[in-house]
């Protein structure tokens, strides 16, 4: 508590939580990729850890989870609880998980907000999701225009002839 967190750069490792947790993690400098880990390499392994808090970066706010701001290895019986917020690539438990990530047997207890590529679990995603819990919630804060209506305009004429031909395929 109280100390200034940066995210670990790039793990490669394997890091046994043993389930202990992590409490009050609070990371709000200007980093992008951004987590706990801001990013975690093939091969690498993290398991068995819970951590509590709030990722809030700064700056250009992308690419932003609770775990690991980018993940290409092996993330399994973790959790997070807590918020993280960002704009883009925004997930309870990591921003983007790459082609090669595996995110197994996971828990997100958090609240995710982003404006593109949001979700509870990862908010990108082309590796591996299974056996994963999102027990927060997930706001998309839309920055797309209004639609109008008023400038729609809908042919209501009715051409019987079309109704009475018949085709055969």
């Amino acid at each position: 508590t109280g100390i200034d967190w940066e995210p670990i750069p790039s793990f490669s490792g394997t890091f046994k939580g043993n389930g202990h947790e992590i409490r009050d993690l609070e990371l709000e400098g200007t980093y992008a990729p951004a987590g706990l880990f801001a990013g975690v390499e093939e091969g690498a392994v993290i398991q068995d850890l819970s951590v509590q808090g709030w990722a809030a970066p700064g700056g250009e706010k992308t690419t932003v989870g609770g775990l690991a701001g980018i993940n290409r290895g092996t993330i399994t019986g973790c959790q997070f609880t807590g918020a993280v917020e960002g704009s883009s690539e925004v997930g309870g438990l990591v921003g983007r998980n790459e082609a090669a990530g595996v995110l197994a047997d996971c828990t997100a207890r958090s609240i995710v907000t982003g404006k593109s590529c949001t979700g509870g679990i990862a908010g990108q995603n082309a590796g591996t999701i299974r056996h994963c819990t999102n027990s927060g919630s997930v706001n998309i804060n839309n920055v797309d225009a209004a639609l109008s209506l008023s400038d729609i305009q809908i042919d209501t004429t009715l051409d019987l002839a079309n109704l009475t031909t018949t085709q055969t395929f």
